[in-house]
């Protein structure tokens, strides 16, 4: 199999030669994939030129080493308002909270591109498959995991229920949704084939030559039935996405009172580590 590859930072396209098939990785594996925001940015761009690139039918999105993301990179978490206006001060402005969950949930933004993409789309779901992942795996037509999945959005416990919830309970149902959100935040590869987030559970070593497999089948499809479905579908999100803007914008400045975890404040006193820690002694019942 001959492959042109494109690298843009830690997001990297190979184009299989002779086929209408890319390979989108995201590939940061000494974080487990953690998405920084210059990786979302590059991620966005790759995909926009997918979209613009005719000899491709099928995209397939898939993590370097074992995981495919463990979500959004928590270093960051303090620090990426001040990439725009009034952004850097110890209470960023709403405007600079408005300006960077648009880079995710806006018109222009990751999700809403990657669901309006006029190609096919398969997930590759391993590993760790947190918050970006899981709305990833959400918007592609079909995921293909492996046993060790975890897919979820752990910092629903302390974070509130941000991101997509339309979807979230368009493909769940709506008590599943509650329970992931309020409760259980993630679940196995079984648990996840059984709430429909996934479509086939197969083992490591099988993962590429499955998903190759469906992607030859789809990329046989004609390119206008493709781009008419894909043009035709990609409406559907856009109340839920917006709705996710809202809430993400809200979620990043609530009052929290005694008793109430806030990761936000454990990294700016205490740094990464010691939140992280805290975060997870919450959620055991621990402390509080």
């Amino acid at each position: 199999m001959t492959l042109k590859t494109e690298s843009m930072g830690r997001i990297r396209v190979e184009h299989i030669e002779g086929t209408a098939i890319a390979r989108l990785h995201i590939a940061n594996p000494d974080k487990r994939n953690a998405m920084t925001f210059d990786m979302l940015s590059d991620l966005n761009d790759a995909l926009a030129q997918l979209d613009r690139d005719d000899s491709v039918k099928v995209v397939i999105v898939s993590g370097e080493g074992k995981d495919v993301t463990s979500g959004w990179d928590l270093s960051e978490v303090y620090d990426v308002f001040s990439r725009f206006p009034g952004g850097s001060s110890s209470i960023p402005s709403q405007r600079a909270r408005i300006q960077y969950y648009s880079q995710i949930w806006g018109r222009n933004g990751l999700f809403p591109r990657y669901a309006q993409l006029h190609k096919l789309t398969i997930f590759e779901a391993k590993g760790l498959c947190y918050d970006v992942g899981l709305y990833l795996g959400l918007y592609s037509d079909l995921v293909v995991a492996t046993p060790d999945l975890q897919i979820g959005n752990p910092r629903w416990l302390f974070a509130g229920g941000e991101g997509d919830l339309k979807i979230l309970a368009a493909t769940v149902g709506l008590r599943r949704a509650k329970q992931l959100v309020f409760l259980q935040n993630t679940v196995s590869a079984d648990e996840a084939k059984d709430m429909k987030l996934v479509e086939l559970v197969v083992p490591p070593e099988a993962l590429d030559d499955t998903v190759m497999a469906l992607a030859k089948t789809l990329s046989g499809i004609p390119r206008d039935n493709i781009f008419t479905a894909k043009n035709g579908s990609g409406g559907q999100f856009v109340s839920g996405m917006s709705g996710a803007l809202s809430r993400a914008v809200g979620l990043s400045n609530i009052l929290y009172r005694d008793g109430e975890f806030n990761f936000l404040k454990e990294r700016r006193d205490n740094g990464l580590k010691a939140a992280m820690e805290a975060a997870e002694s919450y959620a055991r019942g621990e402390s509080s």
